[in-house]
């Protein structure tokens, strides 16, 4: 959307497990997890191939008009 910003209101990160050099590769995916005209959720995750969690992450957004 044109002319549209945003700013953080709240993150939370958290580091299950490490991430070695070497190790499995891994991906990060993100979602919108619910909207407002004022505000989102988006949750963020690490995972390798076999869907092992190495982080997650949670932020709440303005979103300014």
């Amino acid at each position: 959307m044109k002319d549209v910003r945003y700013t953080t209101l709240e993150l939370k990160f958290n580091c299950v497990r490490p991430l070695i050099a070497g190790g499995p590769e891994v991906q990060a995916v993100g979602q919108v997890v619910a909207g407002t005209r004022q505000t989102a959720i988006a949750e963020g995750r690490i995972v390798d191939d076999t869907g092992k969690l190495y982080a997650h992450a949670t932020t709440t957004c303005l979103i300014l008009r």
